[in-house]
């Protein structure tokens, strides 16, 4: 995973300079308009706050779709995936199935391979603005950006062939923790828009808040339920290719 983590990070970086070195070299004067655009994230998160005491670093892809004005503004609704591989303690959270050696049997008296990992994801609608930093590409600059939705995440228990039936269907509920609830987003990036380039999309730091709650009848461990509360942050990069589509073409063109 970390592996994953690292080359998601290179990716992002080299595609956040590419951004930059083609707005810097642009050639011709874009005039402000209004843009829909469709994207295609990826990017990398570390968990923090009580997140972190349960999973590791994760991974997201996604895709979005955003409005933008005239003025600048930008309204868009966006849904991302994350997986990582890694929960903490992971024995602690199967261990009423467990023998003394922390070992689960399976159905054929084997033991069982099992690896428990991280799933969930998140949607928002926001409300930001790009703030140009050339007249060459008023499109393009940075972007601030604010949401508000939901986040959901759960232990995942991979068991292949499913030969261990105390974590098979239904019964996986009891151990998965899934837990849900309202999140705030906030995204600092570079954008870029050029309707005669190829290339367009954006490239920053992302974090995410929420306040999730286990949301299962029953957890088998404790045999209750369990109203666990978690303060959920990450924070990460995230880079997009993004599909411009703009309403009309350019006004005028000035070549430096």
């Amino acid at each position: 995973m970390k592996k994953q983590i690292k080359l998601t990070l290179l990716f992002a970086s080299l595609s956040f300079f590419t951004l930059c070195h083609k707005a810097s070299t642009a050639q011709a004067v874009d005039s402000s308009d209004v843009v829909h655009f469709f994207g295609l994230h990826t990017g990398a998160h570390i968990p923090l706050s009580d997140m972190k005491t349960r999973f590791g670093n994760n991974a997201i892809i996604g895709a979005s779709y955003t409005a933008k004005l005239k003025s600048n503004w930008t309204f868009d609704f966006s849904y991302s995936y994350f997986f990582g591989n890694e929960v903490k303690d992971e024995k602690n959270y199967l261990e009423n199935i467990l023998t003394p050696e922390g070992i689960l049997i399976d159905g054929n008296g084997e033991y069982a391979e099992v690896k428990l990992m991280e799933r969930g994801w998140t949607s928002h609608i926001s409300v930001g603005k790009i703030f140009p930093v050339s007249s060459y590409s008023r499109n393009s600059g940075i972007w601030l950006k604010l949401g508000a939705g939901i986040l959901e995440h759960k232990i995942f228990i991979n068991n292949p062939m499913n030969v261990a039936p105390q974590i098979v269907g239904d019964y996986k509920k009891g151990y998965d923790k899934l837990s849900n609830g309202f999140s705030a987003n906030s995204f600092l990036g570079y954008i870029w828009l050029n309707k005669r380039q190829r290339i367009n999309g954006y490239a920053g730091i992302d974090f995410n808040m929420a306040w999730t709650k286990n949301r299962r009848s029953i957890d088998f461990v404790a045999a209750e339920k369990i109203d666990d509360e978690m303060l959920v942050m990450m924070l990460g990069i995230k880079a997009a290719w993004i599909i411009p589509v703009y309403k009309r073409k350019p006004e005028a063109f000035y070549f430096r």
